[in-house]
C-alpha cells in the first residue's frame, strides 16, 4: 500500500481554503507584517498531508511566472516537459519510447516523442508573371506563405470563388474538376450582390465559406500546381482594395505556390478568354460549378526561409507482467497553456499577460506524476506470478494548438491501438466545489462501469456523469476515443469563468479534493491494471464541447 494518507482531509480542509483563498500578493506583502503574527499559509502547510504539500509543490511550479505559461516552442514549455520526465523517472519509470522518437541519434530509449509543430516561415522575395509579362510585386501582387516556397509555371483556370459546397441552390464545385498541373485562380469572399454585399453572410460580413483556408484545401484536393486569389473587382469590403492583412503562416496549406493579385492586375488573367473580370464575377455570383479555360499561362515564384518547430509528448511505464504485458492503460494530461495568450484567451484586453494555466492543466500533469509514483511502489508490492498490464504516463504537448501532440501519439502509439486498454484523462482537476468531479466514459467499454462503480460509490467526492454515457470531445483523451479506445475523462464540475484567462491562477486551486481525485484514480487505475479479461470498446454518443 502506498504511503499516502488517505483520511485526514477533513482535519486539513479549513486551513487550505484559507490558503486558497489568500492571493500570491497578500501573501508577500504580509511577509513582513501580518504573515509574521498568523502565518496561515505555513500552518496550512505543516497540517497538511504529504500528498497535499506534493500536488501543492507541482502546481507551484508548473503554474509559475518563470515558465511564462508553457506555450509549446517557448523556453517555459522545455522546463515544464523538463519537469515532468525529472519527476517520471524518479519515481523509477522506463522510457517509454523507442530510440530515435525525441530526434536524436542516441541509441537508448527515450522519455520524448518529438513530433512537428509548425515553425517559422518568413517571405524573403516574390515574382508573378502573365504570359511572360512581369507584374509589380506588392501593387499588382503578393506572394502568401499559405502554399509552399518554390515556383511553378502552368497555364490558369478560373474556379468562381473556389467553393466546392454552395448555400442554398448555389451549385459549387462538383468535386471531380481537374486541376492536376494546372495554376487555378479564384476569387477572393464569396457571391455577393450588387452592391458587392455577401448573399450569404449571417453574423458578420462573410459567411464561413468564404475562408480561404478552406478553399486551398479544395485545390489541394484537385492537385493544382499554383493558385492565384483575386480580390474581385466592385466589392463593397475595404480588404479587397489592397494586399495586406494576411497572418504568417508558420505551416503550408497546400504543397504549391500562392498568390494574391489586385483586381486591376488581374485584368491580365483574363485577356485571352474573351470576359472581363466583372463578367466573371457576376457568373460566379450565380454559378459556382465551371471552370474556365483562361488561355494563358503565369509563372509564380515564392522564396523564403522555413524553421520548424518542434514539440514533444514526455511518457514513462510502468512494464507489465505475464500475459497482461502487452497490454497498456494510458494515464495522461496536458501540460502545456497559453503563454502569453495571444491565441485563445477567453479575454481579450490579457494578450501579452501570462496565462498561468493553473487548473489548466497544472492540475492534471500534478495528477500523473503522483499516480505514477504510487502506481510503481503498487507493482513492486505484487505477489509473485500476478499478471498486470503495462502502464504509461504521458504528458501531453499542444493539447491546446488541437490535441495535437495526443493525435501524435495515437497514430505513434508505442504498441497497437487494439491493446490499448483504456486511457485516463486529467483535464482541470484543481477548482473542485462542492467535492463534485465529473467522469465521462464510465461507459465506454464493456464491464467497466461494473469494475469501477464499487470504487466511484466509496469516493467522498460527488461523481457527476452523464446518463446517456455522452463523452466530451474537448480534451487528448478524444483522439484516443475516436480510435476505439476506451476512455475516462474527469475534469471540474461547474467549470469557471477564470478558463482560458491570466485569472487561472494557484490560489485558487482546491489541493484537498484534487488529491482525492488522485487516491480515487489509484484504485481505479489498479483495478483495470489488474482485471483478468479484455474490456471491448463500447461507442456512446459524443459531445463537441462542455
Amino acid at each position: 500500500m502506498p504511503a499516502y494518507l488517505r483520511n485526514s482531509h477533513w482535519l486539513v480542509l479549513p486551513a487550505l481554503l484559507v490558503l486558497t483563498t489568500l492571493s500570491w500578493s497578500q501573501v508577500v506583502e504580509g511577509e513582513q507584517t501580518e504573515a509574521s503574527a498568523d502565518p496561515k499559509i505555513m500552518r496550512a502547510l505543516a497540517d497538511s498531508t504529504e500528498d497535499v504539500r506534493v500536488f501543492d509543490m507541482h502546481i507551484n511550479f508548473l503554474a509559475s511566472p518563470f515558465l511564462e505559461g508553457r506555450n509549446p516552442g517557448t523556453p517555459g514549455a522545455e522546463i515544464g516537459r523538463q519537469y515532468v520526465e525529472y519527476y517520471l523517472k524518479k519515481a523509477g519509470l522506463e522510457a517509454a519510447f523507442a530510440a530515435g522518437s525525441d530526434g536524436s541519434e542516441s541509441k537508448e530509449k527515450t522519455f520524448r516523442q518529438r513530433f512537428e509543430l509548425g515553425g517559422k516561415r518568413t517571405l524573403t522575395a516574390h515574382s508573378l508573371s502573365v504570359a511572360g509579362t512581369a507584374m509589380e510585386a506588392n501593387k499588382d501582387f503578393r506572394g502568401l506563405l499559405f502554399g509552399a516556397i518554390g515556383e511553378v509555371n502552368a497555364p490558369v483556370v478560373f474556379a468562381n470563388y473556389g467553393i466546392r459546397n454552395g448555400k442554398g441552390e448555389y451549385e459549387g464545385l462538383s468535386g471531380d474538376e481537374d486541376y492536376e498541373g494546372k495554376i487555378v485562380m479564384f476569387f477572393r469572399f464569396e457571391p455577393m450582390d450588387g452592391e458587392g454585399v455577401s448573399l450569404w453572410k449571417t453574423r458578420g460580413p462573410w459567411s464561413p465559406r468564404s475562408s480561404i483556408t478552406r478553399k486551398l484545401r479544395n485545390a489541394r484536393r484537385g492537385e493544382a500546381a499554383g493558385v492565384i486569389i483575386v480580390n474581385p473587382p466592385g466589392c463593397s469590403d475595404e480588404r479587397s482594395k489592397n494586399l495586406e492583412g494576411f497572418a504568417a503562416r508558420s505551416k503550408a496549406v497546400l504543397p504549391c505556390p500562392v498568390a494574391i493579385m489586385s483586381s486591376k492586375a488581374a485584368e491580365a488573367l483574363v485577356a485571352n478568354c474573351g470576359k472581363s473580370l466583372m463578367d466573371l464575377r457576376k457568373m460566379a455570383d450565380k454559378d459556382g460549378s465551371m471552370v474556365v479555360d483562361l488561355k494563358t499561362s503565369a509563372t509564380i515564384k515564392v522564396e523564403g526561409t522555413e524553421e520548424k518547430a518542434y514539440a514533444y509528448n514526455v511518457g514513462g511505464i510502468i512494464p507489465g507482467r505475464g500475459d497482461l504485458k502487452d497490454q497498456v492503460v494510458v494515464v495522461g494530461a496536458h501540460i502545456d497553456h497559453l503563454g502569453l495568450g495571444y491565441f485563445g484567451s477567453r479575454d481579450r484586453s490579457a494578450k501579452g499577460k501570462i496565462h498561468p494555466g493553473a487548473d489548466d492543466n497544472a492540475s492534471g500533469t500534478a495528477a500523473i506524476l503522483m499516480m505514477a509514483e504510487m502506481m510503481v511502489k503498487q507493482y513492486a508490492a505484487l505477489p509473485a506470478g500476478q499478471d498486470a498490464r503495462t502502464i504509461l504516463f504521458i504528458g501531453f504537448d499542444a493539447e491546446e494548438r488541437g490535441l495535437v501532440g495526443a493525435g501524435y501519439y495515437t497514430n505513434n502509439p508505442i504498441v497497437p491501438l487494439k491493446d490499448h486498454t483504456l486511457m485516463t484523462n486529467f483535464d482541470m482537476i484543481g477548482r473542485i466545489t462542492d467535492r463534485r468531479i465529473r467522469i465521462d466514459g464510465i461507459q465506454s467499454a464493456e464491464g467497466l462501469d461494473e469494475l469501477i462503480r464499487p470504487l466511484l460509490d466509496a469516493s467522498p467526492l460527488t461523481i457527476v456523469e452523464n446518463k446517456d454515457g455522452a463523452v466530451m470531445m474537448a480534451s487528448d483523451h478524444a483522439r484516443f476515443y475516436m480510435k476505439e479506445v476506451p476512455v475516462l475523462f474527469s475534469i471540474i464540475d461547474p467549470f469557471h469563468s477564470d478558463y482560458h484567462t491570466p485569472r487561472d491562477t494557484v490560489d485558487k486551486i482546491n489541493r484537498v479534493d484534487a488529491v482525492e481525485v488522485i487516491y480515487l484514480y489509484d484504485k481505479v487505475l489498479r483495478a483495470v491494471s489488474l482485471h483478468p479479461e479484455r474490456m471491448p470498446f463500447k461507442a456512446r454518443r459524443r459531445r463537441s464541447q462542455n
